[in-house]
């Protein structure tokens, strides 16, 4: 379950860290290649790790899709208007919501340490479109490159990332690390099209409950 709350650590920071710029390409639809840098686990449980995520961009609103294997599968609704992140998890059938609300984020982005963030002049291009670098440097003395787009942008972003201001755009390369595991997302395609409204709907057939439930399901602390 550990592999699980990073997956959704990467993702609820790939939701966020957009921000407004002036590029209109705010609906269309990005796939991102999952790889896993000096990985030292069994291959047998690499196996079982995701190797694809798929978001989806309208305006204010963004959803990222993720399998993890095993019979379960991840979603995440994110609604920058309502400033509420909303995760469905589908796991042999058993279905399960839970939201994050800016207030929630708030509480938790006081327990984390202080991200740095520099802005370079270097620039590198990542699925047809060209993409600032920015060094991370987290407060636990670690640090990562992550490119983003100007170009593309989540209406009302950036409400639940402590240190990320300066990011305006979104992220097509990063990395999370967590437990000494290193996973690295890179969008392979961007495509700017139609998104389907139905696609931020809160399906009816979830059972919500709230993290300290989840936790204890999953055997958290």
């Amino acid at each position: 379950m550990k592999n699980l709350k990073m997956n959704l650590l990467a993702v609820l920071f790939l939701l966020s860290a957009a921000t407004n710029a002036q590029q209109a390409f705010n609906e269309g639809k990005i796939i991102f290649e999952i790889s896993y840098p000096n990985a030292d686990i069994p291959d047998q449980q690499l196996a079982m790790m995701p190797t694809e995520m798929t978001m989806y961009l309208k305006r204010d609103k963004s959803r990222v899709e993720m399998s993890m294997g095993m019979g379960m599968s991840t979603v995440v609704i994110n609604d920058n208007k309502a400033k509420v992140a909303t995760t469905l998890m589908d796991v042999m059938g058993n279905k399960i919501a839970t939201k994050v609300t800016e207030e929630d984020v708030k509480k938790e982005n006081e327990k984390q340490p202080d991200v740095k963030v520099s802005i370079t002049d270097e620039t590198k291009d990542i699925a047809g479109y060209k993409c600032k670098k920015a060094v991370v440097t987290d407060g636990e003395g670690g640090s990562y490159d992550l490119y983003y787009c100007e170009d593309i942008t989540v209406e009302g972003g950036n409400w639940s990332q402590k240190g990320y201001e300066n990011i305006k755009g979104l992220p097509l390369q990063y990395s999370i690390n967590q437990g000494g595991m290193n996973m690295q997302m890179t969008a392979k395609k961007v495509s700017s099209e139609k998104v389907d409204d139905g696609l931020f709907r809160i399906p009816t057939d979830y059972k919500e409950m709230s993290k300290e439930e989840l936790k204890k399901m999953f055997g958290g602390e």
